[in-house]
């Protein structure tokens, strides 16, 4: 006998949209009884029901047996209920299907492996470049016992003394203890000088009498925000006494009141001089204990830079360089003021067999110049090199097989291997026409030049502070410093050109372009160059400093020392080849002003 089956949607809610159109259901029908239960057959009998749950601890419940009533449990004469016993539930071990199984014991034996060669290549020797040969115990033991010992601390050098001047003439700071009188000092910063003094309550009538009295001087039409003042203002009145505005330490300007109480400006006279310093060092772990010891300042830095003129710089001399240096200086008052210019300096890299450089500088027709040994200079008006001394470690090249990809694909553009952080400087003046990540390239900066002429530096640490885009950049400014951003195999700049949008060789610019001296200035420049060379040369140099004798070591398995000077471990200049981004950025793309 056929049983009806059971309506449709059963327990279920029905969606209208859906039912289909020869079926005649009601909408308004959600749902309907269950049709009658179909008697128990056998195997269903054989399995648990609800109430009967098996033994297997996965399926059974996580409970507690049932708590006695309540009459039970307020009856202060029975006896307290057992406390319910507490079975943690076991879980069922899981089995690894056998393909599972054979695969993570692949992976750990593989593990293993690799474990037991990094215990090997851990524990056996390796020569270091420099070092002695395992064969010559003694040596191998006194390098490992030096490697571990740790470095001496550098001796900081002393402060250079205060020189002891000449008398000057009245500053305002000698009203700081007058009774009466308020003092008050500051920097002008970017606000107009008038906006500054006002925000110290001071008003405008009187700030106006210190304009009138330094009118003739004009230094208050644009003051720099460096600029310090001071001001003495009588307390209840609030009349200012006197005003002083101290550009540097050799130009300041003074108004002070005269007998009628009436503001009188000047220019102090601090007895400007200018004197000849002799000085040289030898660049050790610390350039500012350095300097310290041959006394000179850390402005020095700027004079020597400009002398060098991108042969090299100061702060990327390596230990082991020298320097000799014939420097003016500008005092006031008997004191050090400034550093004016080199008149001379030698340079010797740290580079074995490395020739001394020599700088003079000679007067060629109507301006200075900085000229060589052999009367030449760098060609200011050039295209100039991105990295001055830094060695070229991949040429330009439109068909060079790829050192990762390994297929034929362009190299359009130069490498310049250099260690992070030295400073990347524009080939030409220009104006920003991207700053900003750019993929593979790393950290982008493309300039804009005339004539057409678009230059790119790649994989940069960091930016110039404050550049943006859309600024001016002048021919040798710094704009950015080495790094290893991007798509790269260690730190280095991808120098690149383009010329009307096509890519060129950017060593067909001829970097760097020389001038030699004029004929007619040959002639002084030989006297020049003869009489600065006796000063250089009458110039000490601080004595090399001496390697550390070795300590003794008892043990006799050390492992050989690894220098740490520049140049050694891991080669700078080698295996930088670049990686050509694919799709190279288009300057003309505005970039996200927020990554800028």
């Amino acid at each position: 006998m056929s049983e009806t089956p059971p309506p449709r949607f059963a327990g279920r809610v029905v969606d209208p949209s859906v039912a289909d159109e020869d079926d005649e259901v009601p909408v308004e029908q959600l749902s309907v009884e269950p049709p009658a239960a179909l008697p128990e057959t056998e195997s269903a009998a054989a399995r648990p029901s609800a109430d009967r749950l098996p033994d297997e601890p996965s399926l059974r419940p996580h409970t507690f047996p049932p708590m006695p009533a309540s009459e039970v449990l307020l009856d202060p004469g029975a006896s307290p209920p057992p406390v319910p016993e507490h079975r943690p539930r076991r879980s069922t071990p899981s089995v690894l299907s056998p393909s599972m199984t054979a695969v993570f014991g692949a992976l750990f034996g593989l593990a293993g492996i690799f474990a037991i060669f990094a215990l090997l290549q851990r524990f056996s020797p390796h020569p270091t470049p420099g070092t002695v040969p395992s064969g010559s115990a003694p040596a191998t033991v006194a390098a490992g016992a030096s490697s571990s010992a740790p470095p001496a601390p550098v001796e900081p050098a002393p402060e250079i003394e205060e020189e002891p001047g000449l008398p000057g003439p009245w500053r305002v700071s000698a009203l700081k203890d007058e009774e009466g009188t308020r003092v008050i000092e500051g920097t002008v910063g970017h606000d107009p000088l008038v906006d500054t003094l006002e925000g110290k309550h001071i008003s405008r009538k009187e700030i106006y009498r210190v304009l009138s009295a330094l009118k003739s001087f004009k230094v208050l039409d644009h003051p720099g925000k460096n600029s310090k003042y001071i001001v003495a203002v009588e307390r209840g009145s609030g009349r200012i006494k006197a005003f002083e505005l101290e550009v540097n330490s050799t130009e300041i300007y003074q108004a002070k009141e005269n007998e009628e109480q009436r503001l009188v400006g000047e220019k102090l006279d601090m007895k400007i001089a200018t004197r000849r310093t002799l000085a040289g060092l030898r660049v050790g772990d610390d350039l500012s204990n350095d300097l310290k010891r041959a006394k000179l300042r850390e402005s020095i830095g700027e004079v020597v830079d400009r002398a060098l003129d991108g042969r090299a710089h100061l702060h990327g001399m390596q230990k082991g360089a020298t320097l000799r240096v014939v420097v003016s200086e500008q005092t006031a008052l008997g004191r050090f003021a400034s550093y004016e210019y080199v008149e001379a300096l030698e340079y010797v890299s740290a580079k074995d067999g490395a020739e001394p450089l020599r700088i003079y500088r000679v007067r060629d027709g109507n301006r200075w110049g900085y000229f060589d040994q052999k009367g030449k200079e760098p060609f200011r008006g050039g295209w100039r090199r991105p990295c001055p001394g830094a060695p070229m470690t991949s040429p330009f090249n439109p068909k060079r097989l790829h050192p990762i990809l390994k297929i034929i694909k362009p190299h359009l553009g130069t490498d310049f291997g250099a260690p992070t952080g030295t400073p990347i400087h524009a080939v030409y003046y220009g104006t920003v026409g991207h700053i900003g990540p750019s993929g593979p390239a790393g950290n982008l900066i493309v300039l804009k030049h005339p004539g057409d002429m678009e230059s790119y530096y790649m994989h940069q640490s960091r930016y110039a502070p404050g550049l943006k885009l859309g600024d001016k950049v002048e021919t040798f400014q710094i704009i950015g410093y080495v790094g290893s951003t991007g798509r790269s195999t260690g730190p280095h700049l991808h120098f690149g050109i383009k010329k009307k949008g096509e890519w060129i060789d950017p060593m067909s610019l001829k970097l760097d372009g020389e001038r030699v001296i004029s004929k007619e200035s040959r002639e002084a420049f030989d006297k020049a160059k003869a009489e600065l060379d006796a000063l250089l040369e009458s110039i000490g140099l601080p004595a090399a400093p001496q390697p550390a004798a070795p300590a003794p070591s008892t043990s006799g398995s050390a492992e050989p020392s690894s220098s740490s000077e520049p140049g050694q471990g891991i080669d700078e200049t080698e295996g930088l080849d670049e990686l050509e981004p694919e799709g190279t950025v288009d300057p003309n793309d505005k970039p996200d002003p927020k990554k800028h």
